[in-house]
């Protein structure tokens, strides 16, 4: 169904000035309501899904990410982003060597190295940076980089075999006495994150250890991926994380993020595809409470994309009863009929009614869960 465009501008304080709002006023209706699970129907999505992200890819590579209105969803505003390029191109790594995938790939992972901005130096060492939004982004600046996109963008184009500046050794100077790293790569606005956290409803009372107030426990997740994929497990990271699930800090820990679900998830990231060891006595507990809390339709939230990483965190720790398989056909069932997913919150806005998100973050990560559900739980292939 042909997508039609209502433009209308209005003003939101997200770093001052004005937003230019899109409004997709038709959305395609769902294609597989009443299909059943099998490999076919699995492969048919997957097929159209990668069809839906050649057409969103924009010219230069990348793929936008949206500020969207929480009262109107449906009204977003399109950041060029290298971090959000990079996400995509991680959850569409299980699918390399597919010839459109890759060709995709080829073309974003440009757009990720062009998206460099500078480098992050101290003496002797040197780390390439990447800002939310890119350099060519009109709102590039308002804010500083942040070492959770780095630690995306960084770890995709690794395993891509992109070499870049890449001396982690400058980041340590971004962690708290504790040894967890904070999420900006500015000290000035480091001393303001426990203010953050607060506002987000975090208390340090909330946590057993000072060190656990003021940082981010997805961000460090994804930094411990990253230091991973380099052979190199930060132990105040993995002691944190662990006791992060031993203790059920979620989600509090998350200010950023406020998902328990995306916390899971990053974690898998880093246990399962990174191979951070460290991580392993917390992922039977994270299981576990996957189980427990899924509802009756096989999710966990309102939110879909909660849902989608919920799933690929089940299917990740090779969970192949009734319920992952409920979970995998509620995702299936909700493709729409151009091939790609809803937009949904992947990260609030701290202070603004907003959030961000984009189809295609949403899309690639759906994509990776049902291929990952057929070739290893369906068709039974050793990963």
């Amino acid at each position: 169904m042909r997508r039609f465009l209502i433009f209308v501008f209005c003003i939101l304080v997200v770093g001052g000035g004005a937003m230019l709002f899109v409004r997709y006023v038709k959305t395609p209706p769902v294609v597989y309501r009443n299909a059943s699970l099998s490999e076919e129907n699995l492969s048919s999505a997957i097929d159209r899904g990668i069809l839906f992200l050649e057409k969103q890819q924009n010219p230069d590579g990348g793929f936008s990410l949206y500020i969207c209105d929480n009262a109107e969803p449906e009204r977003c505003d399109p950041i060029d982003s290298g971090p959000n390029t990079a996400a995509v191109f991680l959850a569409l790594w299980p699918l390399r060597g597919e010839e459109r995938v890759d060709r995709m790939a080829q073309k974003g992972i440009a757009y990720i190295v062009g998206a460099v901005e500078a480098n992050v130096r101290s003496p002797g060492f040197s780390h390439a940076v990447w800002n939310v939004f890119s350099p060519d982004d009109i709102r590039h600046g308002r804010i500083p980089s942040d070492i959770d996109g780095l630690s995306v963008a960084s770890l995709a184009l690794k395993k891509f075999g992109v070499s870049f500046s890449d001396d982690e050794t400058v980041l340590l100077q971004f962690r708290n006495s504790g040894g967890l790293f904070y999420n900006w790569l500015s000290h000035e606005w480091n001393r303001s994150e426990t203010d953050r956290h607060a506002f987000a409803g975090g208390d340090p009372n909330q946590f057993p250890d000072p060190n656990y107030y003021g940082v981010d426990c997805v961000v460090n997740a994804d930094v411990l991926a990253y230091f991973s994929a380099k052979g190199k497990q930060p132990e105040e990271i993995c002691s944190y994380l662990n006791d992060v699930i031993e203790r059920e800090l979620y989600p509090q820990c998350t200010f950023y993020y406020r998902s328990p679900y995306i916390l899971f998830t990053s974690m898998i990231a880093a246990a399962v595809d990174e191979g951070a060891s460290c991580l392993e006595p917390s992922l039977p507990k994270i299981k576990r409470t996957l189980l427990e809390g899924v509802r009756e339709d096989g999710t966990w939230s309102q939110n879909f994309f909660s849902n989608v990483v919920a799933t690929f965190t089940l299917v990740k720790l090779e969970e192949r009863g009734a319920i992952v398989s409920s979970a995998v056909e509620h995702i299936l069932k909700m493709q729409r009929g151009d091939g790609g997913w809803d937009n949904a919150v992947v990260f609030p806005d701290l202070y603004n009614p907003v959030f961000y998100g984009s189809r295609e973050i949403v899309t690639a990560t759906a994509l990776r869960t049902l291929f990952e559900y057929k070739e290893y739980v369906l068709e039974g292939k050793e990963r």
